[in-house]
């Protein structure tokens, strides 16, 4: 290799290796919108699956704090048969055709707790936006 090539070379080196040369918002923002295209793209393809949804109502009414304390379940119409019969005897579910499938609002006399996709995606773009990208 020519000395002028090995003068290329060292120079590509450098500038590949300068952070001045990369636009690391920009970076940060596509590497961001492809993580949450995948994702989103993945949970829309999973469906909705009965069992786990009726460990995530149990789990929502945990936070509740009172076992014995009755609290209304709003669901998706298309939800509800998939978790009728398998819920604490303390949650009653009504359908709610405003709530998207596989989410879900819990209701009791003190709290309401949110659960689903759109929640989990906004979580995850949290954790990303504070993350940032490694020096």
């Amino acid at each position: 290799m020519g000395e002028r090539d090995q003068a290329l070379l060292e120079s590509l080196v450098a500038a590949i290796a300068d952070d001045r040369r990369v636009d690391r918002e920009r970076l940060a923002g596509h590497l961001r919108a492809t993580v949450m295209l995948l994702v989103t793209k993945m949970i829309g393809e999973t469906g909705i699956d009965a069992e786990l949804l009726t460990r995530r109502v149990a789990s929502a009414a945990g936070m509740i704090g009172d076992d014995a304390e009755s609290a209304l379940l709003r669901i998706n119409p298309d939800d509800l048969p998939l978790v009728e019969g398998k819920l604490p005897e303390n949650i009653f579910a009504v359908a709610d055709g405003h709530v998207q499938r596989g989410h879900f609002v819990l209701e009791s006399s003190a709290t309401i707790v949110e659960d689903g996709p759109d929640q989990w995606l906004e979580q995850l773009a949290q954790v990303i936006d504070r993350t940032g990208l490694p020096d």
